[in-house]
């Protein structure tokens, strides 16, 4: 199991700045059920994940940590 899979217990997530962002670059008309399905934000049963909580407005993490594997070194980013 991956961690932005799993089942998040927070079930008033919004999603304004990135609908936002989306209308802005994508040019859609509204984020909806389907794009955030396409986005990976259910798990299997129909309730919202991890993946969804770290891109919604408000969430619980006290951060987000990126790594990239190069060749032969690990670079970080926060």
């Amino acid at each position: 199991m991956y961690f932005e899979s799993l089942y998040n217990e927070d079930n008033d997530m919004t999603f304004t700045t990135l609908e936002n962002c989306f209308i802005d670059k994508l040019g859609i008309t509204e984020l909806n059920d389907d794009i955030l399905r396409t986005l990976g934000f259910y798990t299997k049963d129909g309730r919202l994940n991890n993946a969804a909580s770290l891109l919604s407005d408000k969430n619980s993490f006290p951060g987000i940590d990126v790594a990239r594997f190069g060749n032969s070194y690990i670079i970080l980013y926060e």
